[in-house]
């Protein structure tokens, strides 16, 4: 097998790529619960670590040279997005899936790294620059219900970025129009209140208002997951259908696998802040490397009560995303950890091309023990 190379060390093509991540880091100040016990305090802060670059804050309710705990959370994240493709970004709840989304979108300043557009760098310092990325990359929260203000009409929530973003005032009411009809709803429609919709039709709405500007880069924040099963296959349709027309290129977040494999170009899984898997659609389905990727696929459901999938139960706690584990961060959970997990913290390799991995069970430093343990996939 010829020697496996770092992501980001990898050559992207500047052709192809719309976004680049190098890099990412998102550190949140740990505040104090009024909850917690003297003991819990006082074993957090005999954990500490140095403070994230730029950031050293002292804790002055505590007294010497102790700084103020951080919650990582996102932790050296690296990827990128090319033209016209879906990227879906997947794992359990409070992996830092959002906060990647938000700090994209410039809701939130990364710690540390790098977030490329097109080539240039986005500088929160740079009004300028930051505005026509905004212009270009738009996003799509995950409740419908919430993300529309009900004391407006829909025609004038979706006219808004127009003009936020200069344009023409008389052209407005017909471009709303236009959008409405895209996404499947009446031209008529722009008079009324988000009361008199549907989860599906708001959530229709918030689509239109995301490519009123003409973005390129469109974030959709579990955007089905509030709706009904039988209302999910028609939005993901829609932006499959906006994908093929306008070229646009989508950042899925999302937890239905299912829901994954059907829409998405490229899959990468996150967990506890980092990558630990990242591949093609075909690849990751039907070759899923790492074991807490399998573990997800092993949760999502059959259509066919014939057909049974081994189940893989994770066991143990969760990680404290303030002190996370040495070494390998999900080897206390893992059902294939050995003596290196908790010593060697796994870089995400490329394995097979284009399919890169963040475990020592294809990694060079674990390449010793590979032989004497099952590396087959867990799922059948």
């Amino acid at each position: 097998m010829e020697a496996m190379i770092t992501l980001a060390s990898r050559q992207l093509d500047a052709q192809n790529s719309l976004l680049t991540i190098q890099d990412l880091k998102k550190y949140f100040p740990a505040k104090k619960s009024h909850f917690a016990t003297r003991r819990d305090r006082i074993r957090n802060f005999r954990r500490i670590e140095p403070s994230p670059p730029n950031e050293t804050v002292s804790d002055n309710s505590y007294s010497g040279d102790r700084k103020r705990l951080y919650v990582k959370a996102v932790d050296g994240v690296s990827f990128s997005i090319n033209r016209s493709e879906i990227f879906a970004l997947v794992g359990e709840s409070g992996c830092g899936k959002t906060t990647i989304a938000r700090m994209i979108v410039g809701l939130l300043r990364p710690t540390s790294g790098k977030i490329l557009f097109q080539g240039k760098e986005m500088n929160p310092r740079n009004r300028k620059l930051l505005k026509q990325m905004r212009r270009n990359v738009q996003i799509i929260f995950q409740d419908p219900y919430s993300s529309l203000d009900p004391t407006m009409s829909i025609g004038r929530s979706i006219s808004e970025p127009l003009a936020s973003f200069g344009f023409p005032k008389g052209e407005r009411k017909a471009r709303v129009q236009q959008l409405l009809v895209e996404v499947g709803l009446r031209a008529e429609d722009a008079e009324k209140r988000p009361r008199e919709f549907s989860g599906g039709q708001r959530q229709r709405i918030a689509v239109a208002r995301a490519l009123a500007v003409n973005p390129q880069l469109i974030i959709a924040d579990e955007p089905v997951s509030a709706l009904d099963i039988s209302v999910r296959a028609q939005i993901l349709n829609l932006l499959l259908d906006l994908k093929d027309r306008k070229n646009i290129s989508f950042l899925l977040i999302a937890h239905d696998l299912s829901m994954v494999r059907h829409i998405a170009d490229r899959v990468a899984v996150m967990h506890l802040g980092r990558i630990v898997e990242l591949s093609d659609n075909s690849g990751f389905f039907e070759t899923t490397l790492h074991p807490y990727s399998n573990a997800l696929l092993s949760a999502v459901p059959i259509p066919d009560p014939a057909k049974k999938r081994e189940r893989l139960v994770l066991k143990g706690e969760l990680p404290n995303p303030i002190n996370p584990p040495s070494g390998c961060r999900f080897h206390t959970r893992c059902v294939k950890k050995f003596d290196s997990c908790d010593k060697i913290d796994p870089q995400l390799l490329e394995y097979n091309p284009g399919h890169y991995v963040a475990c020592l069970l294809y990694n060079q430093s674990g390449k010793e023990t590979q032989s004497t343990l099952n590396t087959g996939n867990l799922v059948s």
